[in-house]
């Protein structure tokens, strides 16, 4: 990889302990070519520490290489 960004889409849902984020990574490879993956996050907080983490994502995302974003 030579590039990867990544953008906060939309709020985070909060509701006590359980938080849920959305978030989309852009990759860029050595050959120019990318892909872009939409993953949420569902996270598990207790007081200011984060105990769980989980990703979710569609793994086919990372076969549709294409240009890469501008």
């Amino acid at each position: 990889m030579t590039d990867v960004r990544a953008r906060k889409v939309g709020p985070a849902l909060i509701d006590g302990d359980p938080v849920v984020i959305n978030r989309v990574f852009d990759f860029v490879m050595k050959d120019g070519q990318g892909f872009t993956l939409d993953e949420v996050a569902w996270q598990t907080w207790r007081n200011d520490r984060l105990l769980r983490e989980r990703f979710y994502c569609d793994p086919g995302q990372t076969r549709a290489a294409k240009q890469a974003p501008a």
